[in-house]
């Protein structure tokens, strides 16, 4: 939420944002999809205005395409979406919401500076891959001189700033684990809403319940024997060429719950088995998980 102040009036009280992002998947590889806003704008006088978009997009071999939807006079940080297009303009009071692609690099922009928040996003290039020119991925700008205010600092996936009651990286490292485990583990325990353009069958909910049902230690041990699963290219691009990685993650939640919830890894090893990606190579746990050495006990 950031508070607006004019020299000679206060037009904004304030402006609410909740930004999101998405993964899909690649070539057994993850990388971010595009980003949903959900904006409400509060001016002084009472008057509200809400707006609500997802945007995301893809590259092809230095081709850009962008896909943009969007909902006016809604708050919906988690959609529906429709066909609007998300576009303010109050020129009295000098306030602008718009979102405009920069076709020189490659970026589709968000832009809000009058609240002092700038998205931008660039999609990865599925063929060109290392050899992009543009750097892909997902920046949030938000202007401090604008006195923002973290409102969920406990809600996200990201940390917001310390001084904004977020936490260092090393206050949310889980026993056992290093930061990036950590934050696997509070992706899926944390209460996100998983959504996104490619349906996933429900499989992060899954995977959300699997994790809860789990101690401490046995979250543990499920990362230590299972996130390998999600995070060895070479056997993600054999066992799920979904977009959404939804078969993969029926797999890692299936792990997960021999660990925690008494599940057979004789299943989970079966589903490797048949599709056919038990001996992929150069893939150290792979043999190890098949063998048996990395079931309970």
């Amino acid at each position: 939420m950031q508070e607006l102040k004019d020299n000679d009036r206060n037009v904004i009280g304030n402006c609410e944002f909740k930004i999101s992002a998405f993964n899909a998947k690649a070539k057994g590889k993850f990388f971010t999809h595009g980003f949903d806003v959900a904006v409400c704008i509060n001016y002084d006088d009472g008057r509200v205005v809400k707006l609500s978009s997802r945007n995301y997009g893809t590259a092809d071999n230095g081709v850009y395409r962008f896909v943009r939807e969007g909902t006016m006079d809604e708050f919906l940080p988690d959609g529906p979406w429709g066909d609007d297009r998300i576009y303010y303009r109050d020129r009295q009071n000098g306030i602008r919401v718009e979102i405009t692609e920069n076709n020189y690099n490659n970026q589709l922009v968000y832009d809000f500076r009058r609240c002092g928040v700038t998205v931008t996003f660039v999609p990865y290039d599925l063929t060109a891959r290392r050899d992009q020119k543009s750097i892909p991925g997902l920046s949030v700008a938000i202007n401090c001189a604008m006195h923002p205010q973290w409102l969920s600092p406990n809600k996200v996936m990201g940390l917001s700033p310390v001084m904004g009651g977020g936490s260092y990286f090393r206050d949310l490292r889980m026993p056992g684990m290093n930061d990036e485990q950590s934050m696997v583990v509070r992706a899926f325990t944390r209460g996100f809403a998983q959504n996104q353009p490619y349906d996933d069958d429900g499989r992060c909910e899954a995977t959300s319940s699997t994790f809860a049902t789990c101690s401490p230690s046995e979250r543990r041990m499920a990362i230590d024997n299972c996130y390998w699963i999600m995070k060895q290219p070479r056997f993600v691009r054999c066992f799920d060429r979904s977009r959404s990685a939804k078969n993969v993650l029926k797999l890692f939640a299936s792990c997960v719950d021999m660990w925690c919830d008494n599940g057979s890894c004789a299943d989970v090893q079966k589903a490797i088995r048949d599709s056919g990606c038990s001996d992929v190579p150069r893939i150290p746990q792979l043999p190890m998980f098949m063998a048996g050495s990395m079931c309970p006990p």
